[in-house]
């Protein structure tokens, strides 16, 4: 069926095609085609309102080759001017359709240095998003003058450390996505009544009218707009100049294949040169640094064979300097106990309120100071169960509790003893 309806449809244009250059034109033959042909064929086409011209052009195309006759450089030039003269006379004619989310999008159109072209073809389907990572990849074409082949892909992180989260990739990729129905060719950039994408010609718009919105001046003094569809590639390039970002990374992440995008970000990187004397003070500073380093690494190195060998006087110096803690005597104190675990109770150790709590320790060690809510004082530990007690803060009672019976034990004990 398909296969029929594509044969009726290339004998209809090759009719109509015919008709246009005999009749119209005053061709006798109406396929062998020559520059002027092809220009007054797609002229007429196109003032017929034929919005399919191409089609037309395309099986006369084909009839001129199946007759044997050459296909010229001279006559693909023609057909290439025709084409994109008709193309660009149907764009014409159709109203610019401006953003639908005019910040969002000029914001992430910056971000990745999109093309006007780019941005009108981006589909949902080409951007991956990675939550654990905090990061969005962007499938992107590998210049412009292909935009079909999507061979380029363009990842930005979260900057919310270093920027508003207005103005972070991530989160306003993510906002902008939440609002775009989940179909994987929905258009990225909808226009404003979300059936079609924004133009190519809409983004200019969509642009200047954020401009008019802040009062910047949309116009040149001889009337020149000043806002086009490359302003947000301008915008990135300038922004990612003016923060230290080197041009060859500039030149990669937008998919330049010349030199050409220096015009682009014009005298940005002069806003940075006013540091070039605080950048020579920090490289003095370092290399002096490194040299301090050196000098002390050598130090070390000579000393290093008196470290692994110690002198029997030096190690006894060492030994004497340590304090020695006193051993708990289980006097009644303030104890502690441990409330967010196994409700274990510790002696203490410094326990003053004149001091910093994270100072504060037990004989175990815990610094139960961190966190107050964890632990509950007591006056006593008298009445508290020996299995309960800290084995370090207690070494004692918790020793005699191993070495003899226990009280449940003895209890058992003696009811048998009375029952005899």
């Amino acid at each position: 069926m398909s296969t029929s309806a594509g044969r009726g449809g290339f004998r209809r244009h090759v009719k109509r095609t015919a008709s246009v250059q005999t009749e119209t034109a005053g061709w006798s033959d109406p396929f062998h085609l020559d520059p002027s042909m092809i220009y007054t064929v797609m002229g007429a086409l196109k003032v017929g309102g034929y919005r399919s011209a191409q089609l037309y052009l395309d099986a006369a195309k084909n009839c001129h080759i199946a007759q044997g006759l050459p296909w010229s450089d001279q006559l693909r030039q023609a057909y290439r001017a025709a084409v994109t003269g008709h193309w660009q006379f149907e764009a014409g004619r159709r109203a610019p359709t401006r953003a639908s989310q005019p910040v969002a999008a000029t914001v992430l159109a910056s971000w990745w240095l999109l093309r006007e072209i780019e941005a009108s073809r981006a589909r949902r389907k080409h951007i991956t998003v990675n939550v654990a990572d905090c990061r969005v990849t962007w499938r992107l074409p590998s210049s412009k003058t292909d935009q079909a082949a999507l061979g380029a892909e363009r990842s930005h992180t979260c900057s919310c450390a270093l920027h508003s989260p207005n103005l972070c990739p991530f989160h306003v990729m993510i906002g902008h996505l939440a609002n775009l129905p989940e179909a994987p060719d929905q258009p990225i950039f909808p226009a404003e009544d979300d059936s079609i994408p924004a133009s190519k010609e809409g983004w200019a718009d969509t642009f200047e009218q954020l401009a008019m919105h802040l009062g910047l001046p949309v116009t040149h003094s001889n009337g020149a707009r000043m806002f086009t569809g490359h302003s947000a590639r301008v915008t990135g390039a300038r922004f990612m100049a003016e923060h230290n970002i080197e041009l060859w990374r500039i030149q990669l992440f937008g998919r330049w294949g010349s030199d050409v995008f220096i015009q682009y970000i014009q005298d940005a990187p002069l806003k940075q040169l006013d540091k070039l004397a605080l950048e020579s003070t920090a490289t003095m500073s370092v290399q002096r640094a490194q040299e301090q380093l050196q000098l002390l690494q050598q130090r070390i190195a000579s000393c290093k064979s008196q470290f692994m060998h110690p002198e029997p006087d030096m190690l006894h110096d060492c030994a004497a300097g340590i304090p020695q803690i006193p051993e708990h005597d289980n006097r009644p104190g303030v104890i502690i106990q441990n409330t967010a675990r196994d409700g274990k109770f510790h002696a203490t150790l410094i326990y003053k309120l004149d001091l910093p709590p994270k100072q504060w320790r037990t004989r175990c060690g815990w610094p139960f100071g961190k966190n107050q809510a964890d632990f509950k004082a007591h006056e006593s530990v008298d009445r508290m169960p020996l299995r309960d007690r800290c084995s370090k803060c207690f070494p004692k009672t918790h020793a005699t509790r191993v070495d003899t019976p226990s009280s449940t034990d003895d209890q058992r004990a003696e009811s048998a003893g009375g029952e005899d």
